[in-house]
């Protein structure tokens, strides 16, 4: 099993060499989700790049009202406050490029780049060891404010059963790596808006893709089936039906 030292900022400190950042990183002991906390301080003024990172999470969420599985020191789980005039309905375009920006980390760390599962879910070795969930924020006039970028990585092998057979988690490695891997995840979402602005990201996320040349099925379209022929170039998929 890993290394089971707490995330501090003080250790992720003594790594960084990003910009201020002693003054915009926030963590935690434990809080109920990171995203929800970050959304409120996106609403009262927190400027873009501030981090939530914490421990442990009470009601850590997932796509689609899902629960997230975040118990203590298990793993890292961090929001990001990104501030942008990317329209919302490109959300899934930050998305896209915050799954590259998670796997270059993860390679970079632990020396293994996973692969990904449209929108947003990081597997090694057919395991989900990462999902990502993008929220739009709103002001309290109801103008679109930005976006808050949750990321969580499992760091343990130790699952519940009923998620023995599908959870997998990042490769321990030696020394002190979620420290580590919290500070590379932090400087490689500060080049979110550099990413988003040259687009280059696609092709990576197109090599990685384990959806991309495959037949899939869309839950909520009764009996469907979709080859997914491509992804374009702003992270949506592009499907054929059986007819072509």
């Amino acid at each position: 099993m890993m290394n089971q030292d707490k995330i501090s900022k003080e250790k992720i400190l003594s790594y960084s060499c990003c910009q201020n950042m002693e003054e915009r990183l926030f963590v935690y002991d434990t809080i109920d989700s990171t995203n929800n906390l970050a959304k409120i301080m996106a609403r009262d003024g927190a400027k873009s790049g501030t981090v939530i990172i914490s421990n442990h999470q009470s009601a850590g969420r997932g796509r689609q009202g899902r629960s997230f599985y975040s118990p203590e020191n298990s793993g890292i789980y961090l929001s990001y406050i990104f501030k942008t005039d990317i329209p919302l309905e490109k959300v899934v375009y930050i998305t896209t490029a915050v799954s590259v920006a998670v796997a270059r980390a993860i390679n970079k760390v632990c020396g293994v780049y996973p692969k990904i599962k449209w929108v947003n879910d990081l597997y090694i070795d057919d395991k989900k060891v990462c999902g990502i969930l993008t929220e739009a924020v709103q002001s309290t006039d109801g103008n679109f404010c930005g976006v808050v970028v949750g990321v969580g990585i499992n760091c343990s092998s130790v699952f519940p059963a009923e998620l023995e057979d599908i959870a997998g988690n990042i490769p321990s490695g030696n020394g002190d790596i979620k420290n580590l891997l919290s500070k590379e995840l932090v400087s490689n979402l500060d080049s979110l808006e550099e990413m988003l602005r040259d687009r280059e990201y696609i092709d990576e996320y197109r090599e990685n893709s384990i959806v991309l040349g495959k037949w899939i099925k869309i839950l909520n379209e009764e009996n469907s089936e979709y080859f997914v022929k491509d992804i374009g170039e702003f992270g949506e998929l592009i499907l054929n039906d059986k007819s072509g």
